[in-house]
């Protein structure tokens, strides 16, 4: 395994998805987004079309959180361990070699995570759910650039600096079926904010049956192994990218699969993490 600096591996853009992008980018420059804040609508313009007020509101509801998973950790939004005594074998040898932060949520506590820190932006409801569904599911792929701008600054605050960013790997048939990977575009906007190149680090072992609706140990036992490396990290600070995290079991086995290829450290960076029990 080598390490290359591209945006390639898994999945080679096909023709059409390449030709959807250059349309959506055309209907932009014709059709621009309001100048108004994508969640209040107070009149701007603000940067990532999200007003000061509307993400700091996001930003309050994560004050309280646990400094490992970035989820509310307090009396209002403690959450039951993980599941993960599966994994928890090769994740106690690498809690071993560094002492765990105070403040831990229950679970983090319990179960050593493969992780150094993953920070959201915010809590997985309301505004910050629709504009996640409408990019993801809603055919406004062009919400991906204002959602990574924010990323990328909550991630510049409050995370190392990567050597690189790895988005989450799609299976094939979602991407066939959805015409893009959502963490690979998130990934792309932080990426240039942070002059950091994005890289295909990661692939699927096996599809994996889908992860939503799923119940917490079935979304453990879905993808356990999934994930395989695909170059050498030797040494490398890697931050994951995705959309969402709902009980961590796509972020832990992508960073137990980095740390396997030699990963020095791995963070996490997603939009949402879903509260309470998930």
């Amino acid at each position: 395994m080598s390490v290359v600096p591209t945006l390639s591996g898994e999945h080679r853009e096909p023709w059409y998805a390449a030709a959807r992008r250059l349309l959506e980018g055309v209907d932009r420059l014709v059709f621009p987004p309001p100048a108004r804040c994508l969640v209040c609508g107070r009149e701007g313009p603000f940067p990532a079309h999200i007003c000061a007020s509307c993400l700091m509101g996001w930003r309050r509801e994560l004050e309280h959180s646990c400094p490992c998973c970035g989820r509310p950790s307090g009396p209002s939004g403690s959450h039951a361990p993980w599941g993960r005594a599966s994994l928890a074998g090769p994740f106690s040898a690498r809690a071993a070699e560094s002492s765990r932060p105070a403040g831990l949520c229950r679970e983090c506590g319990s179960y050593p995570a493969p992780w150094d820190k993953v920070r959201p932006v915010g809590l997985y409801r309301g505004a910050l759910r629709e504009l996640i569904c409408r990019f993801k599911y809603g055919g406004e792929r062009w919400l991906g650039a204002p959602l990574g701008e924010i990323m990328a600054g909550v991630g510049l605050a409050t995370l190392a600096r990567p050597d690189f960013l790895v988005p989450v790997p799609l299976g094939a048939g979602r991407y066939r079926q959805r015409g893009f990977n959502q963490a690979e575009d998130l990934a792309r906007v932080a990426g240039r904010r942070w002059r950091v190149p994005v890289v295909r680090a990661l692939a699927r072992r096996r599809p994996g049956r889908r992860q939503a609706g799923l119940d917490r140990a079935s979304r453990w036992e879905n993808l356990a192994g999934v994930f395989e490396p695909l170059m050498d990290l030797r040494g490398a600070t890697i931050t994951v990218v995705d959309d969402v995290m709902t009980t961590g079991a796509t972020l832990a086995n992508c960073a137990w699969a980095l740390l396997q290829a030699g990963a020095g450290r791995v963070d996490g960076l997603v939009l949402a993490t879903v509260p309470g029990e998930g």
